[in-house]
């Protein structure tokens, strides 16, 4: 079969967004039927007049969308509300391995995300429970806020 390209199956990508767009952009993926992960946790928020909970962003800016490397569904991202890019190397985009979004599933759905602020910077952390049992990662900071960084695999 000379000249005829096999398809290349769906993969998972991470998406920065703008700040405060990861819902929106996760909203209009989910309208042009991509598939989209935004990790989030619930949080209860205390306004003057009443307590809300809310649905935060695990990593602030970001979600993840499973789409080919060319094609309608990568053409929806890049059109989303809040897009900023595709995370990867250069003009590449490097695609998430399909069980560490599983893994994040999971540990989501399993109420076990959720961001730490009791370690200190520059301090090495491994996670002891929940799906994400053995990863291990670094407190830093970006800005002013605080970040775990996890080294994942095709990072």
């Amino acid at each position: 079969m000379r000249g005829s390209v096999k398809p290349v199956a769906p993969r998972w990508y991470a998406v920065q967004t703008r700040s405060n767009h990861e819902h929106k952009c996760e909203r209009y993926l989910a309208a042009r039927t991509v598939e989209a992960f935004l990790p989030a946790y619930e949080a209860r928020s205390v306004w003057s007049d009443r307590v809300v909970t809310l649905r935060k962003p695990l990593f602030r800016g970001y979600l993840f969308a499973r789409l080919e490397a060319s094609g309608p569904s990568r053409l929806a991202v890049l059109r989303a509300p809040g897009f900023v890019r595709l995370v990867g190397f250069g003009a590449d985009p490097s695609p998430v391995a399909d069980d560490t979004v599983e893994s994040l599933r999971l540990a989501v759905a399993g109420g076990a995300a959720r961001p730490c602020a009791f370690v200190r910077e520059g301090t090495r952390v491994v996670i002891r429970t929940g799906p994400l049992r053995g990863a291990s990662g670094i407190i830093g900071t970006h800005g002013r806020k605080r970040i775990l960084v996890v080294s994942v695999e095709l990072l």
